[in-house]
């Protein structure tokens, strides 16, 4: 059986010194991306003489890589990450850089990280270089890599379309927020003002447990929470807590999801639990209950407006790598409060649309998608 030691290896990077370079991130959702084009805020340091510069062609790493932070710099000729970030090199002769990111990125290999990751601190463990490398990889032949390439091609054209028509459907449903709702700021309709401890029931934050690879209990994480604030349950762990404690972390129909603790621009991050499976939380999760003047669909919407925003970054404290917003800075938030027949209106508006959106896409680096070509095992990384 091969090993990732066969197709990669850590690239010793040079520092960006007094030379401007792009400033590159890498995130889960979109890759690696360019800091000013992505971000609204500046979020590297001002100082950037010790970022690694990264040539086009390598695999970085980002730092939470359970979260299958990797991805190929294919955006700039030279760009910097932070030092934070590991590089690697692919050896081309055996491999493409993205079926080795794709692998990379697979189920197995987040599993196996998983297993051999370090520290007791979540959110800090870490996995050794050695440990990586020595990932199981049935990465198979050049020629069928690139038949592999050109099916992942065509999925992202098919990929695309899709995505535009569900922007074009959230568009349609923020139109009818603001509709609905008038300008946050100005309170057109003068509506009644309040706080936001004074539409819910109550508040609790998740578990800090870390998540088992056959847990009783699905398990959500902030990254099942999408930025745009729809609940994303294509990528679940599990958990296994004790009955005494599964009522203070479960979440059923209807809760809200508040994201407390991520980076600058993801922080606040909100959406409204619509599973009719009970499901327990991590410790980043704040659970929102909502009393009899609130509809979760309305404070969620609210939460995730322009000037739901607005408000969040008022109370948000920020840390070299994260910003937090705590339950009582959350609960301290200024609201509006429609009449709960008007917010009821809104959330079936909004279910209508959901009902729209029929198009199930498929993510060209799901481990289905290796398989279903030419019958690749496992997208590339297997158990043995």
């Amino acid at each position: 059986m091969n090993t990732l030691r066969e197709f990669i290896h850590p690239y010793k990077a040079k520092k960006a010194g007094n030379s401007t370079y792009p400033i590159l991130s890498i995130t889960k959702d979109y890759g690696i991306v360019l800091q000013d084009e992505k971000f609204k805020k500046r979020i590297a340091s001002v100082d950037t003489s010790s970022y690694k510069i990264v040539p086009r062609g390598l695999i970085v790493q980002g730092i939470h890589i359970d979260e299958r932070n990797f991805g190929v710099q294919d955006l700039v000729e030279e760009g910097i990450v932070s030092p934070a970030y590991k590089l690697w090199s692919v050896n081309v002769d055996r491999a493409d850089p993205y079926v080795v990111a794709y692998a990379m990125r697979s189920d197995y290999l987040t599993d196996y990280i998983e297993s051999k990751f370090r520290g007791s601190i979540r959110r800090r463990e870490h996995i050794t270089d050695n440990d990586l490398l020595d990932a199981p990889a049935n990465i198979p032949s050049m020629k069928h890599q690139k038949i592999f390439l050109e099916f992942v091609k065509q999925a992202e054209k098919s990929k695309t379309i899709c995505k535009q028509i569900f922007q074009s459907l959230d568009n349609l449903v923020k139109s009818r927020f603001i509709e609905m709702f008038g300008n946050l700021d100005t309170n057109p309709f003068e509506w009644e003002t309040g706080h936001i401890a004074d539409v819910i029931s109550s508040v609790k934050y998740g578990t800090s447990k870390p998540a088992t690879s056959d847990g009783k209990y699905k398990y959500l994480r902030m990254s099942n929470i999408t930025d745009d604030g729809h609940l994303d349950l294509s990528d679940l762990k599990t958990i296994d807590v004790d009955d005494s404690e599964f009522e203070k972390y479960v979440v059923r129909n209807g809760d809200v999801l508040f994201n407390r603790t991520n980076s600058g621009d993801k922080v606040g991050k909100t959406c409204v639990f619509n599973s009719n499976e009970p499901m327990i939380i991590a410790g980043y999760i704040i659970r929102v209950r909502v009393n009899e003047r609130c509809t979760p669909g309305y404070l969620s919407a609210y939460l995730n407006s322009k000037y739901g925003k607005i408000c969040l970054m008022r109370v948000t404290k920020d840390s070299v790598c994260q910003s937090n917003i705590n339950a009582k800075e959350l609960q301290s938030i200024d609201i509006l409060i429609p009449p709960k027949k008007v917010q009821e209106e809104y959330d079936r508006f909004v279910k209508q649309v959901d009902k729209s959106k029929f198009v199930e896409t498929v993510e060209p680096d799901h481990p289905a998608v290796f398989q279903n070509v030419h019958g690749f095992p496992s997208f590339g990384l297997i158990s043995t």
